[in-house]
């Protein structure tokens, strides 16, 4: 879902991505990643990187949004629950996240007020932005499905080791 939402930009005519400075003034690039494998952060100076290496980095810096997710969520939730939640924290950051209204609600296991909390997540630079709006209204029907699917599909304990779903063709050599 965050590969969707985050677009490949500042896309060079080869395909590759180069560095630039996202919406917020932090040094981004490729799928809004910040921080390369190794923990520096992106500067302006960085050489440009594949879609594949652009793949691996956002997995990579998933991981820390997905042990967020993992340590504030103490309600049992389904995969699909889980994965909106780390779309939503990978947007709009570890600390935001833990102190939501998300978070309070799936806590609360009040699964019909999600949907609304996680779209009061839809505004930059003080206005509704339409694609923080889409991005919202995606994440929270995916959610919705995994509170349909409870009852019908194993679901998940927050997990004191997270981990990310990694393809086998993305799996970082």
């Amino acid at each position: 879902m965050c590969e969707k939402w985050e677009g490949w930009h500042r896309a060079l005519p080869d395909g590759r991505a180069a560095p630039y400075k996202c919406p917020a003034g932090v040094w981004t690039i490729g799928l809004g990643t910040t921080y390369w494998m190794d923990g520096r952060p992106v500067k302006p100076s960085d050489d440009a990187i594949t879609r594949d290496i652009g793949r691996q980095l956002l997995l990579k810096q998933l991981e820390r949004y997905a042990a967020t997710v993992d340590r504030v969520i103490k309600a049992v939730i389904h995969p699909w629950m889980r994965a909106a939640c780390i779309s939503l924290c990978y947007n709009i950051g570890t600390g935001a996240f833990a102190k939501s209204t998300v978070v309070r609600m799936i806590n609360a296991r009040r699964w019909g007020e999600v949907p609304r909390a996680f779209q009061l997540w839809r505004n930059g630079g003080g206005r509704v932005l339409t694609g923080l709006l889409n991005r919202r209204i995606d994440e929270s029907a995916l959610f919705m499905r995994g509170v349909a699917a409870l009852g019908s599909a194993p679901a998940v304990a927050p997990s004191p080791a997270p981990s990310v779903y990694r393809p086998a063709d993305m799996s970082p050599g």
